[in-house]
């Protein structure tokens, strides 16, 4: 009866052992499993992220070509303004002229070189004169 006893528990702890080698097995293949699956999840999260990264790079660029592109455009489409534009100057000698540059006559002469009679004339004559002319050169 021992040798059958001594058969029985062996055949037992034998059967015991490949239950806990499966077990273990089992475990392994199940954290191989979940370590693969982390290991693709990773990689595609990675993946993701860089491809995102590379995209707003060529999307900045190409913001970047295209507003340049665009501006060029825009400024050879639109006419370019004068180098110096005429602007009303105010006073007693108004006119369409530049502003700080001197007429090349000035449109009143100078009363330096005029007699007095002289000058009493040209007051007479503008005076005598009915109609707008003699206002022609004071911005009316």
């Amino acid at each position: 009866m021992n040798k059958l006893f001594l058969a029985l528990i062996s055949i037992i702890l034998l059967l015991l052992t490949f239950v806990a080698l499966g077990i273990a097995l089992t475990a392994s293949m199940a954290s191989l499993a979940n370590g693969t699956a982390q290991l693709v999840s990773s990689t595609a999260l990675l993946s993701s992220q860089c491809l995102t990264g590379f995209l707003a790079v060529v999307s900045l660029a190409a913001g970047v070509t295209f507003g340049l592109g665009w501006s060029a455009l825009r400024s050879k489409a639109l006419p370019q303004p004068p180098v110096a534009q005429p602007r009303w100057v105010s006073g007693p000698n108004a006119r369409w002229g530049r502003i700080g540059v001197r007429p090349a006559q000035p449109q009143l002469p100078a009363p330096q070189g005029q007699s007095a009679a002289h000058q009493a004339l040209l007051v007479a004559d503008v005076e005598e004169v009915d109609d707008d002319l003699p206002l022609n050169g004071w911005g009316f």
